[in-house]
């Protein structure tokens, strides 16, 4: 990673946090992916077993990246990520008893 680009877990604990400086790119409405990312994304496909699929990879990627942001929470924001973690499993739990899909 180059000098000047900001460390990619402090820019998600800056978003989470609320630091001012959260990339304005990120900020859309609908899931977009950095040209950047997208190059790595297709670079680490390249290199994965025929058979796991692009969105297979994204969401191993997903998981890593969501362990690593969990475990950088400070206390405060850990312990309301905790209760929130417990109620949006709940809520979307009843969703899927109900609408059988996200």
């Amino acid at each position: 990673m180059g000098a000047d680009m900001p460390n990619p877990l402090d820019v998600v604990l800056g978003n989470i946090l609320g630091s001012e400086q959260t990339r304005p790119d990120q900020k859309a409405v609908s899931f977009r992916i950095d040209f950047k990312n997208y190059v790595k994304l297709s670079a680490l496909q390249s290199i994965t077993p025929k058979g796991v699929s692009r969105n297979q990879l994204l969401n191993d990627l997903l998981a890593v990246a969501l362990d690593q942001v969990e475990s950088s929470l400070p206390d405060g924001a850990s312990d309301a990520y905790g209760h929130a973690l417990v109620e949006n499993e709940e809520g979307l739990t009843m969703l899927l008893e109900t609408e059988g899909h996200l």
